[in-house]
C-alpha cells in the first residue's frame, strides 16, 4: 500500500481475504458501522508489474509494480517472504518516480544476489499485466494496534485476458500481528470470506501464462501435497510422547491448509478436466485434518466442534457423490462451489487453522 516511507525497507505483513461481490454492501456496512473503524477516502490504482522475458525477478521471488494514484508514480520492489495461508509478509522498497517505467538504480544495492549486473536487468524490464481498481479503506484501531482495511474491486489485464480482483487486504500499521486475525474472525462471522494466497501479482502471473505472454513451470499437483500429509499425519498417530505431539500437529494442520488453499486454486481454473477427482481429494484433506483434530489435546473443544461440523456439511454436497461414469454438470458443480463458499463457516474455520499454523513456524 501506497506510503511516505522513500527507497527504505518496510516489512509489509497482511492477511488477504477473498468475498463473493454480492456481500460487498455487507462488508462496507460492517466497517463504516464500527465504532474503532475509521474510514478514508475512496482511492483508484493503476499498477503495471514488470519483469524480464525469462522471468527474471519472479525465479527471484521478487516483484516489481509502477502504481499511478492521483498523478503520481511509486516504484515498489517486494523481495522473497513467507505466506502462512492467507498471511504474507515480505520486505518492500517503495520510492516515487518520475517516469512511467522501472530504474532499478534507484533500489539498494543489497537487494540483489551477488555480481547482479542491475542495469542489464533494467534495459531487459517489459510490461507482463496491469491491474486497476478501487480501493475503500478503514483504518481500525484495537488493542493499542492499527490494521487497515482495504477492499480492492477491479480487474488483472493481460492483453484481452482479465480476471476479477474481489478482495480485501488487512494490513498492520503498527502494534500486536495477532489483531489481524482476531479482526478476520470478527468478519468471518458476520460475512463469507475465504483466504487468499495468492498475491495479485501471482495471479497476474498466472494470467499471462494462460494468454500465452509467458511460460511458468507448472508446480507440484495437490496429490502430492496429500501424500505429504497423509505421512505426516501417520507420524502424528503413532507418536507418543505429548510435546512433540502436538509440534506434529501443528505441522500437519499448517500443510493441511496449503493443500486446501492449492484445491481452491486448482478448482477455480477453467482448464481443469476432472473436478469430481479433485473435489474427492479435497475431502481426503479434510478428513485427514479430522484425524488430528479428534487426537491433539491442544485445539479446543469449539474448534473441533466446529471442524467435524463442516466436514459434515462439505460431505452432503452432490460433487463429492457422483460416480466416475456419471456425467458431470459444469453448472451445477459451479454453483455448489460458490455455496460452498459462502458457508459462514468455511472461511471462519480457515481463519483458525491459520491461527494454528502459525504455531508451527
Amino acid at each position: 500500500m501506497m506510503g511516505d516511507v522513500k527507497n527504505q525497507m518496510a516489512i509489509e505483513i497482511e492477511l488477504k481475504l477473498l468475498f463473493q461481490e454480492n456481500n460487498k454492501k455487507n462488508i462496507i456496512n460492517l466497517f463504516d458501522n464500527l465504532n474503532e473503524a475509521e474510514s478514508k477516502p475512496l482511492v483508484f490504482l493503476k499498477n503495471q508489474y514488470f519483469d524480464t522475458s525469462d522471468l527474471q525477478l519472479r525465479r527471484w521471488d521478487m516483484g516489481l509494480r509502477i502504481r499511478a494514484e492521483d498523478g503520481r508514480l511509486e516504484q515498489t520492489i517486494k523481495t522473497a517472504g513467507t505466506v502462512v495461508g492467507g498471511v504474507h509478509s515480505r520486505p518492500e522498497y517503495n520510492i516515487d518516480i518520475q517516469k512511467n517505467f522501472p530504474d532499478l538504480t534507484l533500489s539498494p544495492n543489497t537487494i540483489w544476489p551477488n555480481n547482479t549486473q542491475v542495469s542489464h536487468i533494467n534495459d531487459a524490464l517489459q510490461c507482463l499485466f496491469s491491474t486497476d481498481f478501487s480501493r475503500q479503506c478503514w483504518h481500525v484501531h484495537v488493542n493499542h494496534t492499527v490494521i487497515e482495511v482495504a477492499l480492492d474491486l477491479g480487474s488483472i489485464y493481460v492483453g484481452e485476458f482479465s480476471e476479477t480482483i474481489c478482495e480485501l487486504e488487512l494490513e498492520l500499521i503498527s502494534g500486536d500481528p495477532a489483531e489481524l486475525l482476531t479482526l478476520a474472525k470478527r468478519l468471518a462471522a458476520k460475512v463469507p470470506v475465504r483466504l487468499g494466497k495468492s498475491s495479485k501479482a501471482k495471479r497476474g502471473y498466472l494470467l499471462a501464462a494462460e494468454a500465452g505472454i509467458i511460460v511458468q513451470k507448472q508446480g507440484a499437483g495437490s496429490e502430492v501435497l496429500l501424500s505429504v500429509l497423509e505421512e505426516k499425519v501417520d507420524a502424528f498417530s503413532h507418536e507418543r510422547d505429548h510435546e512433540i505431539k502436538s509440534k506434529r500437529a501443528f505441522d500437519c494442520v499448517k500443510i493441511g491448509l496449503d493443500c486446501w488453499l492449492q484445491w481452491e486454486d486448482l478448482q477455480l481454473n477453467p482448464s481443469l478436466s476432472d473436478p469430481r477427482a479433485l473435489y474427492c481429494q479435497f475431502q481426503q484433506n479434510l478428513q485427514l485434518l479430522q484425524i488430528v483434530f479428534s487426537q491433539a489435546q491442544c485445539f479446543s473443544a469449539d474448534n473441533k466442534a466446529m471442524f467435524t461440523h463442516f466436514i459434515k456439511e462439505v460431505d452432503a454436497l452432490k460433487i463429492g457423490h457422483i460416480s466416475s461414469s456419471e456425467c458431470i454438470n459444469e453448472t451445477n458443480i459451479k454453483d455448489e462451489i460458490s455455496a460452498l463458499f459462502n458457508n459462514p463457516h468455511y472461511g471462519l474455520l480457515q481463519i483458525i487453522l491459520v491461527k494454528i499454523a502459525l504455531k508451527a513456524m
